[in-house]
């Protein structure tokens, strides 16, 4: 069985290709701009749903031991044996859990992990990337007014930015340098932060 980390980045990696493919064919007039735009919108809510799933996964794992991240003071408050029982623990009685904002998952890991780590690792500035990638998520998700409104304030805190490049889909395929668009940069994080989690350090 993959491991949930594993199972991410072969995600990142499969919308990786996808992507360039897509601009390929926006290069040669095969797509059109507004097409491009749905795609990326499409490939980022796929991979911020890889991330809940992923978050949810490594949990359990560690709430059966069957994942210990060894470079921090990781210790179970509680020991399962199932992952079924786990789950079932860690969803509260409901047929589901939010654990984005991250700081869902945080009030989750210290119930069930010692001082809450490794969650309780992700400093201040890291919560705030996952934030701003939440907000992307929801306003590509809901495109509801507040969601939108959400987006632009977290957005207003960390660019200055054109109209041109205040949507999710314009942001994303903006360059963030000659080589780089602002998505690779934001995956790159992304992708930072959860090898952080499951390190532990």
């Amino acid at each position: 069985m993959s491991r949930p980390l594993d199972v991410l980045q072969n995600e990142i990696r499969k919308s990786e290709g996808f992507r360039l493919t897509s601009e390929s064919l926006l290069k040669r007039s095969l797509i059109k701009k507004g097409e491009i735009d749905y795609i990326y919108e499409m490939i980022f809510l796929s991979l911020l749903v890889g991330l809940e799933n992923y978050i949810e996964d490594i949990i359990i794992e560690m709430m059966c031991g069957s994942h210990v991240p060894v470079a921090c003071n990781f210790h179970r408050r509680i020991v399962f044996r199932s992952s079924i029982v786990a789950r079932e623990a860690l969803y509260g009685g409901l047929g589901y859990t939010n654990l984005l904002p991250i700081d869902r998952a945080i009030v989750k890991a210290k119930i069930f992990f010692r001082g809450g780590r490794p969650f309780s690792l992700i400093g201040d500035d890291e919560k705030k990337i996952l934030s701003f990638l939440h907000a992307i998520r929801n306003c590509i998700a809901h495109k509801s007014r507040s969601s939108i409104i959400s987006f632009e304030r977290e957005l207003s805190k960390r660019h200055t930015l054109p109209p041109s490049q205040r949507t999710p889909a314009r942001y994303l395929r903006s360059g963030f340098s000659a080589r780089r668009t602002r998505y690779e940069v934001e995956i790159g994080n992304l992708l930072g932060i959860v090898r952080k989690l499951d390190w532990g350090s």
